[in-house]
């Protein structure tokens, strides 16, 4: 996955690395899934379900933590891990 070629890309909201950190996201063609491709440990991508008709979208629970997309301003997103935004 090259993450800079995708029309979503989140820049790291903290980065200790000297760097920023960038990830990106796709949704399938019905918006009830999103695909995060999150440079953390050993998982390259993390597939999120939308929760209703809501516009937030959550990690199952075999993931062993908490990750949320939710809309951020007016065309952006967040993801946050835990309840801490990570990406924006």
């Amino acid at each position: 996955m090259r993450v800079f070629e995708q029309k979503i890309k989140l820049k790291e909201v903290d980065s200790d690395k000297g760097y920023a950190s960038m990830t990106a996201v796709i949704f399938s063609k019905n918006m009830k899934k999103a695909e995060i491709f999150i440079p953390d440990g050993a998982a390259k991508s993390i597939i999120l379900e939308r929760q209703g008709k809501s516009r937030v979208w959550k990690s199952g629970k075999a993931i062993k933590d908490s990750y949320v997309l939710v809309p951020y301003k007016k065309k952006g997103y967040q993801i946050k891990k835990d309840d801490v935004v990570i990406y924006h």
